[in-house]
């Protein structure tokens, strides 16, 4: 029987309702507080709102029960190898700060998520572990503000075109770059609305220019969507140059956020690790239903 990756379903919706819990939290406090906030305060906000639904759904023991239940789903007759290897998985979130955007990468956000990465194989059932699989997405934070226009003319959001070194750099990490686009919507910027996205998909720089100038975005999506597909590996990255060069914090001072899912110290199983029962054992299971 050849590998095949187990989709996780599940733990990426916990990581997704992390993010969507902070962001509604971060556009609450803009709404009673922190009124006509900058690009930078909206991720400021929101970073730390991130890092307490992380700590949350840590302590809820969310991110083991999701991970074990990916697995089960899949190998079954391993529930009690995987209950004991997955005890004690949990989440955090580490910051970094903006140092070289624009050198290197084109981005003001670099966003990566890090988390176990298993494969179904063998018979009988058999899950082999890798304990750490980093995949990232680079990202420009764009802030659109309400411009009333003239008499007979509708309001519309204006954003801010890309700088020098974007228009650079951008090309060369277009295939998983995208745009975090940031939406006051009423005359005060005090109403922020839900994060939106869009992916650039190899798009080119007059492209993204365009879009930002006509404030029309041609496939837009939500947090809920883009986290969750950055977690199961359908966008993004898992370039390890890309991931440990540009958005590594022992190499990289960028404003970087990285959502890490993986057990605390002492307690990480050996990379590479294999959960697999005896033949014996798997069909004295199957005759005894």
């Amino acid at each position: 029987m050849m590998a095949a990756q187990i989709r996780l379903n599940k733990l990426s919706a916990v990581i997704a309702q992390c993010w969507a819990s902070a962001e509604e939290e971060a556009r609450a406090a803009i709404r009673e507080k922190y009124w006509r906030p900058t690009e930078e305060q909206i991720t400021f906000l929101f970073s730390g709102a991130l890092r307490g639904a992380v700590e949350s759904a840590s302590r809820a023991r969310k991110f083991e029960v999701a991970f074990i239940a990916d697995l089960v789903t899949s190998c079954p007759y391993l529930r009690s190898e995987i209950k004991n290897v997955a005890a004690g998985l949990m989440g955090s979130v580490n910051f970094h700060n903006r140092y070289h955007e624009g050198k290197r990468s084109g981005a003001d956000i670099e966003l990566l998520v890090t988390q176990p990465w298993a494969e179904r194989s063998g018979w009988p059932e058999e899950v082999h572990l890798k304990t750490q699989y980093a995949r990232a997405l680079l990202t420009q934070a764009k802030l659109g503000r309400l411009k009333t226009m003239q008499r007979n003319s509708a309001d519309k959001i204006s954003w801010r075109g890309l700088t020098a070194s974007q228009k650079r750099l951008i090309p060369q990490h277009a295939r998983y770059y995208s745009l975090l686009l940031y939406r006051l919507t009423d005359a005060e910027s005090r109403v922020l609305g839900a994060f939106r996205w869009q992916l650039c998909n190899d798009s080119s720089v007059s492209d993204i220019q365009k879009w930002l100038r006509r404030g029309a975005f041609p496939a837009e999506r939500d947090s809920v969507d883009v986290i969750g597909a950055l977690a199961t590996g359908t966008v993004g990255t898992d370039d390890q140059q890309v991931c440990s060069v540009i958005a590594d914090p022992r190499r990289s001072p960028a404003q970087y956020i990285e959502i890490r899912v993986a057990w605390p110290d002492g307690r990480r199983p050996p990379d590479g690790l294999a959960l697999r029962r005896r033949v014996a054992a798997h069909q004295q299971h199957v005759l005894q239903r």
